[in-house]
């Protein structure tokens, strides 16, 4: 392998401190140990499953959760509701921020429920084991990394339907979440799960 890098110029993938990434070794008992208190004792167990749900729960929330407020708000011209809402003594902003939240739960409260459905069978699988897991595991993960995917979904939807009364908000999310899917993708093969692949 010092051969071909030499051969390759130097600095490339067959490189003896990089060429890890091209072959596999077995694990010795203390870096199987370290990675085990890591995934008990740090992760809670739960951690990892719920980073590996909220991977495929955010692709789902980011393509399809602004059908919600698309149609919500388009549903209001088409059935003339506007007259009520004026009629109504409460601000706009307080109705929009109504509707907001209305999708956000609506988005939201079936994450929740298979978050805490995943948990259950973890958790009976770790008390066979005498582990302690982390019961609220995939509730954090969910509130943190689907929770503002779903807000930025319902946003567009909402202000683009809003302010050219046009579902054209559904073709703007599908692109957005086309282009964080690539970006994503390339990503992962560094195995980056910091800030930068978040925003």
């Amino acid at each position: 392998m010092d051969e071909l890098d030499t051969m390759l110029g130097g600095r490339s993938s067959y490189n003896y401190d990089t060429f890890s990434l091209l072959s596999q070794r077995e694990m010795t008992r203390e870096e199987a140990l370290i990675q085990y208190l890591d995934t008990v004792e740090r992760d809670g167990v739960t951690g990892s499953y719920a980073r590996l749900f909220c991977d495929y729960m955010a692709i789902l929330i980011g393509v399809f959760s602004v059908f919600i407020p698309v149609t919500i708000m388009s549903s209001d011209r088409k059935r003339n509701t506007a007259e009520i809402i004026y009629a109504q003594q409460i601000s706009s902003w307080k109705i929009l921020c109504a509707r907001f939240f209305a999708c956000l739960t609506c988005i939201m409260a079936p994450m929740i429920v298979l978050g805490i459905l995943y948990t259950i069978p973890v958790a009976a699988i770790a008390n066979s084991f005498n582990i302690t897991i982390d019961y609220f595991g995939f509730i954090k993960y969910v509130l943190a990394w689907l929770l503002p995917t779903a807000m930025i979904a319902v946003s567009i939807g909402m202000f683009v339907t809003v302010a050219t009364d046009t579902p054209i908000g559904i073709g703007i999310m599908f692109i957005w979440s086309i282009i964080e899917l690539v970006f994503a993708s390339q990503n992962s093969k560094v195995g980056s799960y910091g800030l930068s692949l978040l925003i």
